[in-house]
């Protein structure tokens, strides 16, 4: 969500404190390749990461409670979640994730320095076509 009041702007969410934070870095490499000094936006990237990243320890904290309780199906078609719950959810490993993520045509994802953010709705519908496909073929899970 956006809000402006008078000069001051208020972002808040982490889909878009990420995409802002991805926007300042772009601005960063622009204005080094120019020559020109950029510690301004080095402050409001710092400022965003900072943001984020305490957003994130919140999620954190939810989702060590019970690892089910982030998938039952409440989520929204806005909500993101970790390439360690992705992990859980799919029966994959982080790394597996974080390369699905990476590849072209994979799941919805952003990327926030070395963490990647991944939309929920698609992997639930992954998730449950993986379960289906196990069940098909005799296999347990």
């Amino acid at each position: 969500m956006i809000s402006q009041r008078d000069d001051s702007v208020t972002l808040s969410g982490a889909p878009l404190l990420a995409a802002t934070y991805r926007c300042v870095l772009l601005g960063i490499r622009a204005r080094r390749a120019d020559g020109l000094p950029s510690h301004d936006l080095q402050q409001l990237a710092r400022a965003l990461r900072r943001a984020h990243d305490v957003s994130h320890q919140r999620h954190e904290v939810t989702s060590n409670l019970d690892a089910s309780s982030c998938w039952d199906h409440q989520q929204t078609r806005d909500d993101w979640c970790t390439t360690g719950e992705a992990a859980i959810l799919l029966g994959l490993s982080r790394r597996s994730v974080q390369r699905m993520a990476r590849a072209p045509g994979g799941p919805d994802a952003i990327r926030i320095g070395r963490t990647y953010l991944l939309r929920s709705a698609p992997l639930l519908v992954l998730a449950e076509e993986r379960a289906r496909d196990r069940r098909t073929n005799g296999l347990p899970g």
